[in-house]
């Protein structure tokens, strides 16, 4: 014990006679608690590798060099006081700077790190789903099932009654931890919309004369349209232009999520049918933008954050039509008689 206070001092931390001492811990108990804190107040997660053979000093170095802890001294005290480093088994983890040392290594004893997933830009719930499926994590009627509703988050409070979770499963890369459920892992993704779609972005989504439901509903179209990334907010600003002069907003991806929600054979082709027919563009539907003005009940997809950010940055002009090239970007057009030379240009006959 005496070499492992003196570390504890060496490291920056001294325990005195007026040192708060929890029950039953001692002074031993009292470093260990002023060592255990978190590096930062950041939940942003990163992924950390330990590779097979790595010693305990190593894994430390390289813990705070990567930001999830202030010190590895202090780290490797905090080890021995849990039990030893030896246990740190090889893998690859999602860790965050605001977990206590003791979280880290415990996750790092466990060896849960493997079930890492990528979920893209653009999908919608049900492609989610089938993935989540297909990798064994959840069923696909589990997964659909926990995401229709009943999360209890201050960003859903503005959604329809009745409306899903559409929009709001933010596309990024997770690591699922065996076992989990799919109403934890639908947490995990919401818990990342709650922290990429900060309380600044809300506000000023507010400050935008929409709901931030409103807002995530564009994005969620602008993200399937917008195959530059550099053209999102571009394409954001045709269809606020479109809103406001009251045109529909006649977006392609709008049919293709009807029809796939409501026409079963669809799912054959995948959820996002192309090209569409003129029939497919007449389809009943309240998510038909060619038939129906205004936004859509809800987001067709799970847009991410650049989407949410070109749809409330979106840049003055006054375009009000755009065509898809061959090269998938897109011609835009001020007139309907500019557009309609566009397509003639653009689109096969």
């Amino acid at each position: 014990m005496l070499v492992l206070l003196a570390a504890v001092a060496s490291a920056g931390v001294v325990a005195t006679a007026t040192s708060q001492v929890a029950p039953g811990g001692g002074v031993l108990g009292a470093a260990a608690a002023l060592i255990d804190r978190p590096a930062s107040s950041s939940s942003q997660p990163v992924r950390f590798t330990v590779r097979p053979g790595q010693s305990g000093v190593e894994i430390a170095e390289s813990l705070q060099q990567a930001g999830l802890i202030d010190s590895a001294l202090r780290f490797q005290i905090v080890g021995r006081l849990h039990g030893g480093m030896a246990e740190l088994r090889a893998g690859e983890y999602s860790l965050r700077p605001s977990m206590r040392p003791s979280e880290i290594i415990e996750v790092l004893r466990g060896g849960v790190g493997t079930g890492w997933v990528t979920i893209p830009e653009g999908w919608r719930a049900a492609d989610i789903a089938d993935y989540l499926d297909s990798r064994g994590i959840c069923t696909r009627d589990a997964f659909l099932s926990a995401a229709q509703s009943g999360a209890e988050n201050d960003f859903l409070r503005d959604r329809p009654d009745g409306a899903t979770l559409e929009g709001y499963l933010f596309p990024d890369t997770y690591q699922i931890l065996p076992g989990a459920t799919a109403r934890q892992v639908v947490g995990q993704m919401l818990r990342a919309f709650g922290e990429n779609v900060t309380p600044d972005l809300r506000a000023q989504a507010a400050r935008s004369g929409f709901t931030l439901h409103q807002v995530v509903t564009l994005a969620s179209i602008v993200e399937r349209e917008a195959v530059a990334a550099d053209e999102r907010p571009l394409i954001a600003a045709v269809y606020l232009n479109r809103l406001q002069k009251g045109l529909k907003l006649q977006a392609d991806p709008t049919v293709q999520y009807a029809l796939a929600g409501i026409d079963p054979p669809y799912r054959a082709q995948g959820y996002w049918k192309a090209p569409l027919t003129t029939a497919d563009v007449t389809v009943s539907s309240p998510y038909n933008t060619y038939a129906v003005t205004g936004l859509p009940p809800g987001p067709i997809s799970n847009p991410g954050l650049a989407a949410i950010r070109a749809v409330l940055e979106a840049p003055p002009t006054d375009y009000l039509y755009f065509v898809a090239r061959p090269d998938g970007r897109h011609a835009f057009a001020r007139t309907y008689k500019e557009h309609e030379e566009n397509v003639a240009r653009y689109l096969p006959q």
